[in-house]
């Protein structure tokens, strides 16, 4: 990483300090030389790491905040990316709480300017190339069966929580065919919450979307307001949902019928809810994160 460094900044690496990686396989350090600064990325999974490339170009084309790619190595394991510093929405929010700062103004704010964002992300970024994605081009049956079974088996099973496990298959798939008869077709983000939006010079800028694929636009907002680390009423929640829906009318000038719109959104926030108590479950329990 540190030879990488001296290709791309013409100077050598003098301090390289590992940060915080949220729990990924991914590990991230912070390298510094006399006059450029970075961050370090080495993941040893290829395919995802180019998933990650290929977004972040073309997010970045079309005017989306995310971090420029400066270096990549010959393996594709180890890469160099713009440092954004270390203020997320989430760390923001949660030091001024700690300091007794009342947040509420303060934290709708932020969600609104990360929705307005997220709209023009879903529509700007609908024709990228979805083979490029990882580890599947749309959050389709598959991929939700997978999510599903992910809670199934991280969940229910290793807590040891008692279930009816072919009365539950049923209900995944029912959920599963409700959730694809709908619009399943723009840029999915994957992991759309206040942990991967950083605060950059009073911007927003936008990281860990190597996920990203085709399907629905409720997941992305589902994983917003929904994350365990959101902190919103169930009102807040409410209110931002109906900005979301305002947000996409004014861009693309046509109406949303709320009717089919809201119910297919909580639908989706039951399946994120299930996919990250699983994930949970996987990275608590398993891998001891």
């Amino acid at each position: 990483m540190e030879q990488l460094f001296q290709q791309w900044a013409g100077e050598p690496c003098l301090t390289k300090n590992q940060i915080s990686a949220n729990g990924s396989n991914r590990t991230y350090f912070r390298l510094e030389g006399e006059t450029k600064c970075c961050v370090g990325a080495y993941n040893e999974d290829v395919s995802e790491n180019e998933a990650f490339f290929y977004f972040a170009t073309e997010m970045r084309k079309r005017g989306i905040n995310v971090p420029e790619v400066y270096a990549v190595s010959d393996d594709h394991k180890t890469y160099l990316q713009q440092d954004l510093g270390n203020v997320t929405i989430f760390t923001y929010l949660t030091s001024r709480k700690t300091n007794g700062v009342d947040v509420t103004d303060a934290q709708m704010s932020l969600y609104r300017q990360a929705i307005e964002q997220l709209v023009k992300i879903q529509l700007v970024c609908s024709d990228v190339d979805f083979s490029h994605s990882y580890p599947a081009p749309a959050f389709d049956e598959q991929a939700i069966l997978w999510d599903l079974n992910y809670f199934k088996y991280y969940f229910l099973k290793l807590f040891h929580i008692p279930f009816d496990e072919r009365l539950l298959e049923k209900d995944f798939r029912t959920l599963t065919e409700y959730l694809l008869d709908g619009n399943v077709g723009e840029f999915m983000y994957r992991d759309f919450q206040s942990r991967n939006i950083m605060i950059v010079d009073d911007e927003l800028f936008f990281i860990d979307f190597q996920g990203a694929r085709r399907g629905a636009p409720q997941y992305d907002m589902a994983s917003l307001l929904y994350s365990s680390k959101s902190d919103l009423t169930e009102s807040q929640r409410a209110e931002l949902l109906e900005y979301y829906v305002a947000q996409r009318e004014a861009y693309t000038g046509a109406a949303i019928n709320r009717h089919v719109f809201v119910p297919r959104f909580y639908a989706y926030v039951l399946t994120r809810m299930m996919q990250a108590m699983g994930s949970y479950g996987y990275r608590g329990m398993i891998e001891k994160k």
